[in-house]
C-alpha cells in the first residue's frame, strides 16, 4: 500500500512539474494558469464577439492555439488569455477597446493581425495591459492609444505594420517595457509629446521608418 501511494505521489509531482514548466515563452500560457484561471474557453467555431458580449465583467476568456476572426470590441473589464491564439481581421480594425467607464482589460498570449486599417485601438477610459502580445501585418498602425486611455505593453512585439508600430495621441499614456518594435513602415513609436510616454525601458527599435517621432527623447 505504501509503495502504491508513493508511486501515486511521485506521478502527481511529475505532473505538477510539467505544468509549471510549460511557461509563457513566446505567448504560450502555462497549463495550470490556462485551465484553472478560465471563466470560459472560447472555441474558434463560435464568434469571439458573442463570447465577449455574454461574459460578465471581470471574466477570463481563454483562447486556444487557433485563429479567431475579428473585429472584436471590448468596453468592460475582461481578460483574453491565449495559448498562441490569433485574432485575424478581414476589414477595419481587428481589436477595438473603447471604455465609456473605467475598465481594466488584459490581453496575453495573443497575435493581432490582418487589419485593413489598424491592428488595435484603445480609447475612452480603458486601462489596458498587453503581455506577450504580437501586433503585426496590419495595413495602418499596429496600436493607437487615444482619449484618456492608459496602456502598458510588456514583452510584446509591434512589427511589420503599414504605418507606425505604436501611435499615442490626445491625453493617452503608455508604458513600454521590454518590447520589440521593428520593421514598421512608419515610426516605431509616435506620440504627441513626452507626456504621453510615462515609462520606456529595455525596448528594441529595429528597422522602422524612424525609431520614434520628435522629440527624440520620447523613448531613449
Amino acid at each position: 500500500m505504501k509503495t502504491y501511494s508513493a508511486k501515486l505521489f511521485g506521478l502527481a509531482m511529475i505532473l505538477i512539474g510539467l505544468t509549471l514548466d510549460l511557461g509563457t515563452d513566446r505567448g504560450d500560457v502555462g497549463f495550470a494558469q490556462f485551465v484553472l484561471g478560465c471563466s470560459v474557453t472560447a472555441s474558434a467555431s463560435t464568434p469571439l464577439q458573442s463570447v465577449i458580449d455574454s461574459a460578465p465583467p471581470g471574466s477570463v476568456i481563454c483562447l486556444n492555439a487557433d485563429i479567431y476572426l475579428g473585429m472584436v470590441r471590448i468596453g468592460k473589464s475582461l481578460t483574453l488569455l491565449g495559448a498562441r491564439a490569433t485574432i485575424r481581421g478581414s476589414s477595419r480594425t481587428v481589436v477595438d477597446l473603447d471604455c465609456s467607464a473605467p475598465a481594466t482589460i488584459k490581453l496575453e498570449g495573443v497575435t493581432i493581425t490582418g487589419g485593413a486599417i489598424d491592428g488595435m485601438i484603445v480609447s475612452g477610459k480603458c486601462d489596458v495591459s498587453l503581455k506577450n502580445v504580437t501586433v503585426t501585418g496590419n495595413a495602418a498602425a499596429g496600436l493607437i492609444a487615444g482619449d484618456g486611455a492608459l496602456v502598458k505593453a510588456e514583452t510584446s512585439a509591434f512589427t511589420h505594420n503599414g504605418q507606425e508600430g505604436i501611435r499615442v495621441i490626445d491625453a493617452a499614456k503608455i508604458s513600454l517595457l521590454y518590447n520589440y518594435i521593428g520593421n514598421n513602415k512608419g515610426y516605431g513609436l509616435r506620440a504627441s509629446g513626452p507626456e504621453n510616454v510615462i515609462a520606456c525601458q529595455g525596448n528594441s527599435f529595429v528597422d522602422n521608418g524612424a525609431a520614434y517621432a520628435p522629440p527624440e527623447t520620447l523613448c531613449q
